[in-house]
Parts: structure tokens; C-alpha cells; sequence
């Protein structure tokens, strides 16, 4: 099937998708009674049925306090569940600057309680309710913005990029265990560390996995930037490999964004020069793991680049789907763009299909995630800010309108398709014709209701 391009308008921002079978419009996450300038979805973060929005700017409690909002997926649609503030909000705390979620724990970066020292907020799920569990805070106060990127899985990590141990801005990463409360575990910075490397712009935990990006990390005779990867052994992390581009180059900003999924890690290098003197069109780096050693598998580029693209500002990865931002995409008048890559056979990625904002200046992907089969892309600058869910598994017969989800909107269609006297089918009819007699009729509500569920 050729790839189509379905464009449709939700809360004023034209969007259009590309691909390579049926979808659905995505569901556009808004905060509430949010002001242009918020950034909300300047982070987003998945799990299961859950959402966690940041939006740093946010001034319900002070001038740029910011704060962050839970939503629930109820079958094919998201729910506001709850806003999370700080109990001890400030104004330019910029809380939600970062977010992670797991299960029933969500971490919130703050980088800019105390001036810049920084602050981490722990919140845990009892019920439906998310109450602030712990503060966590560096070890000394310095003017690191630690919480300028979150992750957890079997702890919490929390990064302070401009943290000054080994010289001015060389960065850190501080990792914490629980153990009847909340405590600092290890600290950690390269070996190789020196001034403004921000070691810690981006970050992401998985299992024994530890990734570090370190965009201005120095190479031979330039500055394209490194990630780093820590295994957790014997109680404690340990360095793996330092990981550097194959054809990397002085001001690429490898290590702008990182995610790891099984055997799998991604590094954004969103200033990267594409193929034709194309600046800043930016790419992403797949690395595999082999024989305990990380090599680079692949290098993924926007479906057509463009200079200034910066594809992979941001990026995620999760089994067999992997996404990628593109926050100034030149194609609709630089308003971004969301890329979603399948991977069809073993560290081979296809494109499948790429969301595309027709407003300017609305940084359409500036943040992303993944979780199973859904799909989530922040973009801080429409209005208040929106972020855009999608699901791209696998569409059941059953699912008229390609959300995800058996459900009552499918229903209705199975009920407006059902015959009217004198049997055949109505037009457009044929997709609710589920045992194929050329009738819609209670041999197929039979066959729907026997499919109908929310998607995992």
C-alpha cells in the first residue's frame, strides 16, 4: 500500500499523517486553563494507561512555579486524573521541567528551585490519588539545575547538567534507592568529564541500564558530543562505554536526547548536517548490543531532511516502536514534527508514519515518548501547549475507526450499519460486514461483541 497523507484540524492545529495503513486522529492532551508561554508538554512521559504532562511555566503557584498533570487513558480516550504541584511550591521552580512515570511512581524535575540548585518530587499512586512522597535534592547547593532530566526503573535517576565537580558545567547524574524512604545511592560523572560537557541533558534508565547524554563532550579535535552507558553490578554502576557517532562532527549535539529499550539505544544528535549541506537537519544513532558491547546499527534521518530540521530533539523507544521529535521541521513552516518508526526484522527500523503540525513556531515534537503501542509528541508552543497521543498497534477487524479500541464508538457504526429491509449492505458500510454474507446483522454484533475490549 502506498503511503498516504490524512490531514485533519483538532483545538486549531492542522495536522497531517503519513502512512502506511489506516489511522485514527490523534487525541490532543490540553491543560487546564493553561496560558500561552506554559510549555505544557516541554516533558512527557508514558506508562501503561497513563500520562504525566510537565509544564514548567505554569503560574498557578508563582511566575513560572510550574507544575504537572496525570491523564488516564479510559479505552480509546484520555482523562485528566489529577495536577501535580510541590508542597512547597516557589515561584521559578520551573517544576515539570522534566517528568518520568512508572507504575505508581512519578518523578518531577524541578532545575530551578533555589535559584538553580534544583529539586526531584516523588509522587506515589495509593487509590487514584498521587500524593508527594519525597524531595530529592543534590548532595551540596550548587546551582546544577539538578532535575533537568528524570528516569526510573528500580530507582530514580536525576541528572544536574551543570553540576561544577569536575569544572564549570561538566554535569552529573545522581541515582537513588529506597530503602524505607528515599537516599542517595551514587553520584556520578565521567572520568573523561571537563568543563561545559553538560553530562546529564539527557537521560534514561532501563533495568541494569544507564544511559548519560553529554552533547558538548569533546572528541579528538572537535566537539560532537558522546553518551554514556553505566551497568548496575555488584551494588553498584559501573562504566560500560562511552558511545561516539561513526561520523561524528564538531557541534552535532550527539547526546541531545537518549532512550534504551532491551538491547536497543538511541542517541539524538539533532544539530547533525544531513547529506547535501543540509545544517542542522539532525539524526539519530541506533546502537545494538552485542557480545556485552554496544556498536552503532544504524543512523535514521528524517523521511525527507531539511536544514534546521533538528530531527531528534527528542526520542523514545519501546520493543518494537520507536519515535523521534523534530521540533522545527521545515516542511510546515518550521512548526515540527513526529516521526514513528516499526521495526520490521532485527535492527532494521521503517518509517510508518509521521505526524506534522501546519502552524508555525509551535515546536510540534520538541518532546516524545512511547509506552507498548501508544505514542505521545509535546508541542510547548501551541497556545498553552498540547500533548498528542496516537496508537499504532495493530487494528482489529473489530475497530471501525482504527483507535486502538473495540468500543461504543465502533458500536454505533455496527448499529447504523445494521440492514434495513431487503437485506445488502449500506454504503460504507462493508467494514461492519465482520462474517463477510454481504449483511449486517446479529451474526456480526455476535462476532463484535466477542472482540470488544480497550487495547493493551
Amino acid at each position: 500500500m502506498k503511503n498516504r497523507r490524512i490531514s485533519f484540524r483538532t483545538g486549531g492545529l492542522t495536522l497531517s499523517l503519513f502512512a502506511v495503513a489506516a489511522v485514527a486522529e490523534p487525541i490532543a492532551l490540553l491543560p487546564p486553563g493553561g496560558k500561552p508561554g506554559d510549555r505544557f508538554a516541554d516533558s512527557v512521559a508514558l506508562s501503561g494507561g497513563l500520562a504525566v504532562v510537565g509544564t514548567p511555566l505554569n503560574d498557578t503557584r508563582g511566575l513560572d512555579a510550574g507544575a504537572a498533570y496525570v491523564f488516564v487513558r479510559d479505552c480509546a480516550d484520555w482523562e485528566l486524573a489529577q495536577e501535580l504541584l510541590p508542597d512547597d511550591p516557589e515561584p521559578g521552580d520551573r517544576f515539570g521541567a522534566s517528568v518520568a512515570i512508572q507504575d505508581d511512581l512519578i518523578v518531577v524535575g524541578a532545575e530551578g528551585v533555589g535559584g538553580g540548585q534544583g529539586a526531584a518530587y516523588a509522587f506515589r499512586r495509593s487509590g487514584t490519588t498521587w500524593t508527594q512522597e519525597a524531595k530529592l535534592l543534590p548532595d551540596e547547593a550548587t546551582n546544577g539545575l539538578f532535575g533537568h532530566a528524570v528516569a526510573i526503573d528500580q530507582g530514580i535517576a536525576v541528572s544536574a547538567r551543570e553540576d561544577d565537580d569536575q569544572g564549570t558545567d561538566a554535569g552529573a547524574v545522581y541515582v537513588f534507592q529506597f530503602d524505607e524512604g528515599w537516599s542517595l545511592q551514587h553520584k556520578i560523572s565521567p572520568t573523561d568529564g571537563e568543563p561545559f560537557d553538560l553530562f546529564g541533558t539527557s537521560l534514561t534508565l532501563r533495568g541494569n541500564c544507564l544511559v548519560v547524554g553529554s552533547p558538548f563532550a569533546r572528541g579528538v579535535s572537535s566537539i560532537p558530543g558522546a553518551a554514556y552507558v553505566y551497568e548496575w553490578q555488584t551494588e553498584q554502576w559501573v562504566f560500560q562505554q562511552r558511545l561516539l557517532a561513526s561520523d561524528g562532527a564538531d557541534g552535532d549535539g550527539f547526546g541531545t536526547s537518549t532512550a534504551v529499550s532491551m538491547d536497543t539505544i538511541l542517541v539524538g544528535a539533532p544539530l547533525d548536517n544531513a547529506p547535501g549541506s543540509l545544517t542542522d537537519a539532525g539524526s539519530v544513532y541506533v546502537f545494538r548490543q552485542v557480545a556485552g558491547l554496544w556498536t552503532e546499527d544504524n543512523k535514521l534521518l528524517a523521511p525527507v531532511p531539511r536544514s534546521f530540521d533538528h530531527f531528534g530533539q527528542s526520542v523514545g523507544v519501546d520493543a518494537d516502536v520507536l519515535v523521534v521529535g523534530a521540533p522545527r521541521e521545515a516542511d510546515d513552516a518550521l512548526g515540527g514534527s513526529g516521526h514513528i518508526f516499526v521495526q520490521a526484522t532485527e535492527g532494521d527500523w521503517l518509517l510508518d508514519s509521521s505526524i506534522s503540525s501546519g502552524s508555525s513556531g509551535v515546536e510540534f515534537g520538541w518532546s516524545a515518548g512511547v509506552f507498548g503501542n501508544h505514542v505521545a509528541f509535546g508541542t510547548p508552543l501551541e497556545q498553552a501547549g498540547a500533548a498528542y497521543v496516537a496508537y499504532v498497534g495493530p487494528v482489529s477487524s473489530t475497530d471501525f475507526n482504527t483507535d486502538g479500541d473495540t468500543d461504543l464508538t465502533d458500536f454505533v457504526t455496527l448499529h447504523d450499519c445494521a440492514s434495513s429491509p431487503g437485506g445488502g449492505l449500506r454504503s460504507g458500510c462493508t467494514v461492519a460486514d465482520l462474517d463477510a454474507d454481504q449483511d449486517v446483522d446479529l451474526a456480526d454484533l455476535a462476532v463484535f461483541l466477542n472482540a470488544a475490549a480497550c487495547a493493551p
